[in-house]
């Protein structure tokens, strides 16, 4: 009787080297398909999933003799793509404090700052300068012009610094200025500038390099109620149309009603309107 036989089975051919050839095949497919997910996550831009700049913990502490004041007491927010921030209260609660905490123009005692996503201060402090010469646009309540310069070479100043030529810089700067109703001052210096011309001209600057955030400290602090106004709104205005970010610091109920939100500082940590108004505890932020 003849030996049984096993049914024969096909087998996918060997490589040169032994391998399974079907099975690098695979695995090769299995790679593919693996970058080509990683390339689609990729396309899913992070400014969507996770806000421009978010604060998480964040608590600063400064030295007062043998003991030390803390200012911001594990604070967090988050500040959406293309969203008007105001941040309200009153004097000393820390609003700059955390202008220039979320601008790393300091470092905090404890917490994180995120740019879309990236951890600020793991950055050394040459990064951090690269930082917020690219990403961060700031006014504060006095202007910071330099006296020697035109409105114009003020203005275009962050592209200066970025190594680009006046005559490169002067396009954007002059379409700023337009914008801001000061073209016409363009060539004054600012002893000949008013004050609502001069924070004009430092809001241009702010914005030259078209950054991701703006951050504003009082910006029209100085400025009578009728010239505030006016710079409210073209900076609201030229936020809205670019798409450009903005926390806001004011101590103007009235001109903080205009953004898309209203925080409030007290004891260290922000709160949101329904908490100001009573209505409850509110929610921390």
């Amino acid at each position: 009787m003849p030996e049984s036989q096993e049914p024969t089975q096909s087998r996918p051919p060997l490589a040169a080297n032994g391998s399974d050839a079907a099975g690098e095949e695979t695995a090769a497919e299995s790679a593919e398909q693996g970058r080509m997910n990683a390339d689609e996550e990729s396309i899913r831009s992070p400014e969507i999933e996770n806000p421009i700049v978010a604060a998480e913990g964040l608590t600063k502490r400064f030295p007062t003799g043998d003991e030390e004041l803390e200012v911001l007491s594990s604070l967090s927010m988050r500040v959406e793509r293309g969203e008007v921030v105001a941040v309200v209260g009153k004097s000393g609660t820390g609003k700059s404090t955390l202008l220039h905490l979320l601008g790393a123009l300091d470092r905090p005692t404890e917490g994180t700052v995120r740019f879309r996503g990236e951890d600020l201060f793991e950055k050394d402090d040459e990064a951090l300068a690269a930082f917020r010469n690219r990403e961060v646009g700031f006014v504060f309540q006095f202007h910071h012009l330099l006296p020697e310069f035109t409105a114009l070479e003020n203005a275009a100043m962050p592209a200066l610094i970025q190594q680009q030529s006046l005559a490169e810089a002067k396009p954007r700067a002059m379409e700023l200025l337009e914008a801001l109703g000061i073209a016409a001052r363009s060539e004054h210096q600012p002893a000949a500038l008013s004050g609502g011309e001069k924070q004009r001209v430092a809001v241009a600057r702010a914005l030259m390099n078209s950054p991701a955030l703006v951050l504003a400290d009082e910006p029209t602090g100085n400025l009578d109620t009728k010239t505030a106004g006016a710079l409210h709104d073209r900076m609201l205005r030229l936020s809205r149309e670019r798409g450009q970010t903005f926390v806001l610091v004011t101590h103007n109920l009235t001109l903080a009603g205009r953004a898309d939100r209203t925080l409030y500082l007290r004891e260290g940590r922000l709160y949101d309107e329904a908490a100001e108004r009573g209505e409850g505890r509110g929610s921390q932020v």
